[in-house]
């Protein structure tokens, strides 16, 4: 979990944790503003992911997602599905 004086962001690891050595992983990520913020739209070129070993890896593209077969990524996703209970309270 981050967070400042405009949101907070959590991140839930554990189906990362499992892919390592594999071409895919699935993020489970929440985003939020704190009361008061101005609304904000974050474009998705701003999420990168950052490697063990330094590199920085963009978001995969809608078209790329289609393309690659992660249908067993994904119900293993829905099986260790990662809930977040740390946002605060509104």
């Amino acid at each position: 979990m981050a967070y400042n004086n405009e949101g907070y962001a959590v991140i839930g690891y554990r189906m990362v944790q499992q892919e390592i050595g594999n071409s895919w992983a699935l993020l489970s990520v929440g985003v939020t503003l704190r009361d008061g913020a101005a609304d904000y739209t974050m474009p998705r070129d701003a999420f990168s992911l950052q490697t063990p070993d330094g590199k920085t890896l963009p978001l995969p593209t809608q078209q790329e997602y289609m393309k690659a077969n992660v249908s067993a990524l994904n119900m293993r996703a829905q099986k260790f599905n990662d809930t977040s209970t740390t946002f605060p309270r509104a």
